[in-house]
């Protein structure tokens, strides 16, 4: 009898291939539901835009206010880095009376208990509100991620309609020709605003770098993207480059150039920056909390990602170690690579030379900048402005808009994009003759606070919309 049940009970071996042959079984089923739940509410989404789009008439200009999409940080981010300036400056100077920020995947990295519901509107000062996006709409529909992420967003374009009307919204702001510049674009044709599209970053130039498109999590492969930037580009009512290494990657792109010019980031700098390095807060008891008091150390900032090449900061400090000088060195900023980072500065053998101080605000920045020895770039954005606020000796690669700030000999060094070994030599410069370092960094400083007229640039750029307003609703 035993061993009849034996023969013909399933052992738990059976069971086991059982249940995971009925979990992957039940993850077909669910995706292929998640499909067609997507592909029929996307035909009812294109529709409805469809319908807006050929019904739609231009807006009439009523007031100078804006909707700006951008998705570089959360509220929660925003406020725990001290970077309502970099918001707030959108107005400039009070030019408009209004804006709204719009994130509109706010929740895509936090806990499962916030990711889904309806947008969320906070006030963040007298003259702007911000906008969150779920990445979800219901928490019940969570097993139908595509659904789920669809009907949050298209609710968000239902509120942002709204909002148009009652706000008086005259001009909608993109950060990026992808995501946030297909989303804009849209709600513009669907209520008749005209768009601006803004470019900070050359991304052909970032996918020959490292091979991974942009938003791999949106996109997944490069081609669409491209697709995505040329129809953006090309149907903008305007398009703004942070420098002139973005535009020339617009114009390249589709871009219009009678429509097309630079407006820099320089006027969301952080004040603590424009201060002089010997007047900001005592960074004695964060180096101390750092090991790094009365050190000499290196400084990286910025996110841990490949297409920063944090890597080439500890390649440089590895060189400078082979060279009989011990360097330390300090990231300010986190990523997805901190881990290949940590491995690889074990087996540098530099595990004890490196800290990693995470995500900090603006302030503990600017108190920590000038404390650094030399600032290494080898990709930079605003940080490399902060660097040269603080008067640090900076050595960056020749890419992206570096040559516009740093010249060899003048303002800093500047060597062969992703020479790291010449990176290291002319580290090794600035540690041998400190008075030549010294004057690098006076100059630079002045350099950036040349760039950084603020009445020009923000002149410069209440110009360019009064051009797009007129030259839009007059049409």
């Amino acid at each position: 009898m035993e061993g009849l049940v034996e023969r013909y009970l399933p052992s738990g071996d059976s069971i086991k291939q059982l249940r995971l042959e009925l979990n992957f079984t039940m993850k077909i089923i669910l995706l292929l539901i998640d499909a067609i739940l997507t592909l029929s509410v996307g035909a009812v989404f294109f529709l409805w835009v469809l319908i807006y789009y050929i019904f739609s008439r231009k807006a009439k200009f009523s007031a100078r206010r804006m909707f700006a999409f951008e998705m570089s940080y959360t509220l929660e981010a925003i406020r725990k880095r001290k970077l309502e300036v970099q918001y707030t400056s959108r107005d400039i100077g009070g030019y408009f009376e209004k804006v709204c920020h719009i994130h509109p995947l706010a929740t895509i990295n936090a806990p499962e208990a916030l990711k889904y519901g309806k947008p969320s509107i906070t006030p963040i000062h007298e003259r702007h509100f911000f906008i969150e996006g779920k990445i979800g709409q219901f928490k019940f529909l969570k097993l139908f991620n595509l659904f789920n992420y669809l009907v949050a967003q298209f609710y968000l374009y239902l509120l942002l309609r709204q909002l148009i009307k009652t706000e008086r919204i005259s001009v909608i702001w993109t950060g990026d020709p992808l995501y946030l510049g297909m989303f804009g674009l849209v709600l513009a044709r669907t209520t008749g605003l005209p768009v601006l599209v803004q470019a900070n970053a050359n991304n052909d130039k970032i996918f020959e770098n490292t091979g991974h498109p942009m938003m791999p999590r949106l996109f997944h492969r490069r081609w669409i993207e491209k697709i995505i930037e040329r129809y953006v580009f090309k149907h903008a009512d305007i398009v703004a480059g942070g420098n002139l290494d973005n535009l020339n990657f617009c114009l390249n792109n589709g871009a219009r150039r009678d429509y097309s010019t630079v407006l820099p980031i320089t006027n969301s700098i952080h004040y603590t920056h424009f201060m002089m390095p010997d007047e900001r807060a005592n960074q004695n008891h964060i180096l101390g909390e750092l090991r790094l008091l009365r050190k000499s150390f290196a400084l990286f900032i910025g996110r841990l990602e490949g297409s920063k090449f944090p890597e080439h900061f500890l390649m440089v400090l590895a060189e400078i170690k082979k060279m009989g000088h011990t360097l330390p060195g300090l990231f300010i900023g986190d990523g997805r690579m901190k881990r290949d980072l940590l491995k690889m500065a074990t087996e540098f053998g530099m595990a004890n030379e490196i800290v990693f101080a995470g995500e900090r605000d603006q302030e503990w920045i600017a108190s920590v900048i000038p404390c650094a020895k030399v600032f290494i770039a080898p990709l930079s954005g605003r940080a490399l402005l902060e660097a040269s606020l603080g008067a640090l000796p900076i050595i960056a690669y020749d890419v992206d808009w570096h040559s516009v700030l740093v010249k060899t000999g003048k303002t800093g060094e500047l060597v062969e994009y992703r020479d790291w070994k010449a990176m290291a030599e002319s580290t090794m410069k600035y540690l041998k003759d400190p008075e030549y370092a010294e004057l690098m960094g006076r100059n630079i400083r002045k350099a950036a606070l040349g760039m950084m007229d603020s009445v020009k640039l923000s002149q410069h750029e209440r110009n360019e919309y009064d051009k797009l307003f007129a030259r839009y609703f007059s049409e």
